[in-house]
């Protein structure tokens, strides 16, 4: 390789290395966007040459990320409190459920002992109707 082969390969391999820093070409360059493709890529350098400027950028994208970190932060603070408030009134309705029936709850024991007390009114009733029942078909076979 001579001396001018070796020189276009080495740049060649540096824009290489520049455009997968800073991304592709924006289109792909015909001889007449030769000229925007050149400065484009001086453009380019310009910033990544400029201190100030690429330091201007790091600070924004650092700005950038922590708010990033932020709205994610915020966003499960947001989740986590829906799902705070969700349990919550699936607690009170429960608790308001529960408080409707304390009455009832009350009034159990009463109408359990006043069912248990009429249960033998109820069996000598079923025996009345039998029995009168039964007499009614002796008296149909009577007559």
């Amino acid at each position: 390789m001579n001396h001018q082969s070796y020189r276009m390969k080495e740049i060649s391999e540096r824009l290489a290395t520049l455009e997968k820093i800073i991304g592709p070409k924006p289109d792909t360059p015909t001889v007449g966007d030769m000229t925007r493709t050149v400065e484009y890529l001086s453009n380019v350098l310009s910033l990544l040459s400029d201190d100030f400027k690429l330091e201007a950028l790091v600070r924004r994208a650092h700005k950038l990320r922590k708010q990033l970190g932020e709205i994610q932060t915020k966003g499960h603070e947001a989740i986590e409190i829906q799902i705070t408030k969700t349990k919550e009134e699936k607690i009170n309705k429960l608790f308001e459920m529960m408080t409707r029936w304390d009455q009832a709850a009350l009034q159990l024991p009463t109408i359990v002992s006043r069912l248990r007390s009429i249960k033998n009114l109820h069996e000598e009733s079923a025996n009345i109707v039998e029995k009168v029942n039964r007499l009614d078909t002796q008296n149909k076979l009577i007559q």
